[in-house]
Formats: C-alpha cells, structure tokens, sequence
C-alpha cells in the first residue's frame, strides 16, 4: 500500500499546472539574481532548440530550464537578463541589497559590522 502511495506523489509532483510554473519561475530568476552579481555569472549559453543551459553545469534552477526550453525563450531571457543587470549598475540596487544585508548580520544598519 505505501508503494502505491508514494508513486502517487511521484506523479502529483511532476504534474504542474500553469499558475505553478509562473511561481517555480519567478522563484528561480529572483533567487539567480541574487545569488549571482553580474549577467554572466549566471553561465546561460543558447541551445539549438531555442532553450538555454547553464553552461558552468551549477544549478541554476531545474523548473526554469526547461519552461525557457519549451518557449524557445533562451535568447530574450539573456537579453533580459543582461538588461536587467546594466539597470541594476545605473541605480546602485545591488550595492544597497548588499549594504543592507551585511548590517543585517550583526543588528547594525549600512554594514557597520564589518564583513
């Protein structure tokens, strides 16, 4: 009985529905851009099916993949990606992020702290 149960998971799991896909992607673009400090960080190379890969083979999400792969999106997304990051250097978003977590290890605002 518990095997019946667990490939029942199995399959709920991996069937997705639209809505949820936006979510596992959206979760997955804004965990990348702030994991990683510049637009080719991100190691995106175009697949001949459109797609992209994550040419430095780190993890960069398993659900946006193959969502860009299906769409044939690879060439906006690093498009959009590497927009994204030259915006982000003329308003000084990511030095403000980056101030404010460092103040936030040790209580202090502006990362007085030191690391």
């Amino acid at each position: 009985m518990a095997r019946r149960s667990s490939r029942r998971r199995r399959r709920m799991r991996t069937t997705t529905t639209v809505p949820e896909n936006a979510y596992l992607a959206a979760g997955a673009l804004a965990r990348a851009f702030h994991d990683y400090d510049t637009a080719a960080d991100w190691g995106l190379a175009l697949t001949r099916g459109g797609g992209v890969i994550d040419a430095r083979r780190r993890r960069i999400n398993a659900a946006l993949l193959p969502l860009v792969e299906k769409a044939k999106a690879g060439a906006q997304l690093i498009a959009l990606v590497g927009d994204a990051y030259a915006g982000e250097r003329q308003s000084g978003a990511r030095e403000k992020l980056r101030s404010t977590e460092r103040g936030a290890c040790c209580g202090t605002r502006g990362g007085a702290c030191g690391s």
